[in-house]
C-alpha cells in the first residue's frame, strides 16, 4: 500500500462524527483481519479523536455557497454517459445517413439493437433539442444537412 494510515469514521451511540486512526503497521493487521471478519475493531488503533461541531468558515456563508453548489452540480452515473453516447450516435447515424426513424429501428435490429421507430424518433427529437438549446456542442454541420 502506498497510504500512510487509514481513518475509520463512525457513529457512536446515535452520535456522529468518532474517528480513529490506524498507522501502516496496524493496517496491515487490519487487512488482515478486517477483511477476515470485516470488522475495524480486530486492530488495534494508533489514534482516536472526535470532529465537534465546529467551522473554520463562516458556517452561514459555507452552507450557502455549499447548497448552490449542490444545485447546480449534476450527478451523472457511467449508464447515463454511456446513454446519452448512444443517443448523439444515433442523432449522428439518420443525419448523416438521412434514414427515417423506422429505417433506422431496423437498421439498429441487425445488430442486436431493439428500438422501437418511436423510441429512435423520441431520442433523435430529444437530441435535436438539446443541440439547438445549445448552440452547437454537437458538430455543427450535423445541423446543416
Amino acid at each position: 500500500h502506498r497510504a500512510k494510515g487509514v481513518f475509520h469514521v463512525y457513529m457512536n451511540e446515535n452520535k456522529r462524527g468518532f474517528w480513529r486512526f490506524f498507522n501502516k503497521a496496524a493496517m496491515k493487521y487490519l487487512y488482515f483481519t478486517g477483511k477476515k471478519f470485516y470488522e475495524y475493531k480486530y486492530a488495534e488503533h494508533t489514534s482516536f479523536g472526535r470532529f465537534k461541531n465546529q467551522y473554520t468558515v463562516d458556517e452561514a456563508q459555507y452552507r450557502k455557497v455549499k447548497g448552490a453548489v449542490f444545485k447546480k452540480k449534476r450527478r451523472i452515473s457511467r449508464a447515463d454517459t454511456y446513454k446519452d453516447q448512444r443517443d448523439v450516435l444515433i442523432y449522428a447515424l439518420m443525419k448523416e445517413m438521412g434514414k427515417s426513424q423506422r429505417k433506422m429501428s431496423l437498421f439498429m435490429g441487425k445488430y442486436d439493437l431493439k428500438l422501437s421507430h418511436t423510441a429512435v424518433g423520441d431520442i433523435f427529437h430529444r437530441v435535436n433539442s438539446q443541440f439547438l438549446d445549445s448552440e452547437g456542442t454537437l458538430e455543427p454541420d450535423l445541423a446543416q444537412k
